[in-house]
């Protein structure tokens, strides 16, 4: 297996990363993004990301990015999986499982999915899909 120096603005020397599953890094914290639809936290948007942001941290994730797609988006949790496979995320943090349709299996098959409220942790089912070239 060979490994290649972790791109980061955090990277120590000597960090390197290692082709496990997605998003899995030796000596790093696990990347999360955050999902929070806006049809479904009305005015609450703001503090509903700033709940997954903190939750994240708490969890140990390096939050790197909020997900909110638009509401007109056909397939909002394909959006996040989508954006979650680009910056090579291990995990979703999200304020509840409405936010994935009460529907964690398919987020689960790649990721782990953790909600605010409550606060669980559902660890994903897979290793997931392959990594996107030029991610490793």
């Amino acid at each position: 297996m060979t490994t290649t120096a972790l791109a980061d603005p955090g990277y120590a020397p000597g960090l390197h990363i290692t082709p496990l599953c997605r998003g899995e890094v030796r000596g790093s914290r696990p990347i999360a993004v955050g999902f929070a639809r806006r049809e479904l936290c009305g005015d609450e948007f703001d503090r509903h990301v700033h709940a997954v942001r903190e939750y994240a941290h708490r969890l140990g994730y390096r939050w790197v990015y909020p997900v909110h797609p638009p509401a007109a988006t056909p397939d909002p949790i394909a959006y996040a999986l989508h954006i979650a496979g680009e910056v090579n995320a291990t995990a979703i943090v999200a304020p509840d499982l409405e936010h994935v349709n009460h529907r964690p299996g398919r987020i689960r098959a790649e990721l782990v999915l953790a909600t605010v409220d409550p606060p669980i942790v559902l660890s994903r089912t897979g290793c997931g899909r392959a990594p996107r070239a030029g991610l490793r």
